[in-house]
């Protein structure tokens, strides 16, 4: 499965101010990440983005928690998921259970330029 998603930097930014956004769309990691790289909107837009493509790419719809999708970085720096809670449990079910797999991986990059933010997920069943 596959999911994509694209948004607009602007709208983010409007949000950005309010702590009930934040703390209901972004974990601690997330912020923390934000803070120590520069601030930048585009950042917290290209999260949002990724949250909505993972969803989408679960193919239920958000069911669960933002929070329940993370955006972490590798030490090169490119992002990655993790997903926790009710996420975790759809993911679960749809692609482990499912598909008698043992391992299925999320895959996502995350990209923004000209005002948007837009992100791409791939499940990978291995």
């Amino acid at each position: 499965m596959i999911g994509i998603d694209i948004v607009n930097i602007e709208r983010i930014a409007q949000k950005v101010n309010s702590p009930a956004f934040i703390s209901k769309v972004f974990t601690d990691n997330e912020i923390d990440y934000y803070n120590k790289n520069g601030k930048r909107i585009e950042t917290l837009a290209g999260f949002f983005a990724a949250k909505e493509a993972v969803a989408k790419a679960l193919s239920c719809g958000v069911i669960f928690e933002l929070t329940d999708i993370e955006v972490l970085h590798k030490d090169s720096g490119s992002p990655y998921v993790a997903i926790h809670n009710k996420a975790k449990e759809v993911f679960c079910k749809q692609f482990v259970a499912a598909n008698n797999s043992a391992t299925a991986n999320l895959h996502i990059t995350i990209s923004h330029d000209s005002g948007v933010a837009v992100s791409a997920c791939f499940v990978q069943i291995v």
